[in-house]
């Protein structure tokens, strides 16, 4: 990263917030302050052309074998050459790379929507196989929601709206080139009726949509506000919201599991919680907490408890305490979450976010057919 100099800069795009309060979201939803774009469901990059001319899809990631920003261009040639002929030196692009074809079986099936499985099944590949897969099937999308900069102007410091006639002014150039892509689409922003739109695309299955700030307003800055490759990236609080399609399902305690001891932050010469040697540990090793809990559900066909997964997010100190300190007071209770979506080919869950604990219900009342059946 030290090759770019303070005028242009590899930043990773802007994470989403989320509405802690309902009243919040709904304000939003109704103010002409905010925008309402679709939530493409795959994977972030910055789709980027250099100060030397080269192009790159960088991810949010630094290589821990290479120490460079993770890039993964060689597995789309097709973004590589088409982005090496149009784009501007000096130029990036946030998009949402997706992909339609689910790849978990021995034939490459192809699906309504897109998911990150998917688009990892192509991205995480290496760049043989990654090709190999598209000729097979189609070439990943790439779906373009932001702009950092144009033509080496950054854009990034500007409001939204005006990051946004950037994608319109891109988009309407590349209609007059002959090779405009099927596989590049830009992503409309709705300042009406989005309540309407919001419900229409949930109910024709896509993941959700994002709420964004249209014009800096008093302290609200609208501007893209950036974080380092590599870094936690920021969710700034009213800029942004996401909107996504839960489901809550009741589910099993299996197990509890064990922290690490290995403190892996960033900054081990300020961290506060060490061991008597004096050497950093893991929050949750030195507070004598569990790290996350194995959930699952009865199976009336095996006639037992299955593991459907873990559950990390949600637990609070107290319940972590608990948990380590007597197991069994957590193993065989029923509690509520929520995920993101339910897989019920692989019987997964995605993102799944502990709720309550619920003791109106018992263990065996939790079956795996309710959930994926």
């Amino acid at each position: 990263m030290e090759r770019f100099d303070n005028v242009y800069k590899v930043w990773q795009p802007m994470k989403y917030g989320t509405a802690k309060k309902e009243e919040i979201l709904d304000a939003a939803l109704d103010s002409n302050s905010y925008g309402l774009q679709l939530k493409m469901d795959g994977s972030s990059y910055i789709w980027a052309k250099d100060l030397d001319g080269s192009v790159h899809l960088y991810g949010d990631k630094i290589s821990k074998k290479t120490g460079e920003i993770v890039d993964k261009i060689d597995n789309v040639p097709h973004m590589k050459d088409w982005a090496d002929k149009h784009f501007p030196i000096g130029t990036q692009f946030c998009v949402e790379i997706f992909s339609f074809y689910d790849w978990s079986g021995l034939n490459p099936e192809p699906q309504k929507h897109s998911t990150s499985k998917f688009v990892n099944s192509i991205m995480l590949s290496n760049p043989d196989k990654a090709v190999a897969r598209q000729r097979e099937t189609d070439w990943v999308g790439a779906y373009m929601f932001d702009c950092l900069y144009y033509d080496k102007e950054p854009i990034y410091k500007q409001d939204f709206c005006d990051r946004y006639k950037q994608i319109l002014a891109f988009e309407h150039m590349s209609e007059i080139y002959d090779d405009k892509p099927h596989w590049l689409s830009f992503a409309e922003v709705y300042t009406k009726n989005k309540r309407e739109r919001l419900s229409m695309w949930l109910s024709e299955g896509f993941e959700g949509g994002v709420l964004k700030l249209l014009h800096s307003e008093g302290k609200l800055n609208a501007m893209h506000h950036v974080t380092e490759i590599g870094e936690t990236a920021k969710r700034p609080a009213h800029v942004s919201y996401k909107i996504k399609q839960m489901d809550t399902l009741d589910v099993v305690c299996l197990g509890v599991n064990y922290p690490e001891k290995e403190y892996k932050g960033k900054n081990p010469e300020t961290y506060q919680y060490r061991d008597e040697e004096g050497n950093p540990v893991n929050r949750l090793w030195a507070l004598h907490m569990i790290d996350a809990i194995d959930i699952g559900a009865w199976d009336s066909e095996a006639n037992e408890f299955v593991k459907i997964g873990t559950v990390a997010s949600g637990l609070d100190d107290e319940m972590r305490k608990r948990g380590f300190d007597d197991p069994n007071s957590l193993i065989n209770h029923v509690f509520e979450i929520t995920c993101m979506s339910i897989d019920k080919k692989a019987k997964t869950l995605r993102h799944p976010r502990l709720m309550f604990e619920r003791e109106d219900k018992m263990a065996k009342d939790c079956l795996m057919n309710d959930i994926f059946g």
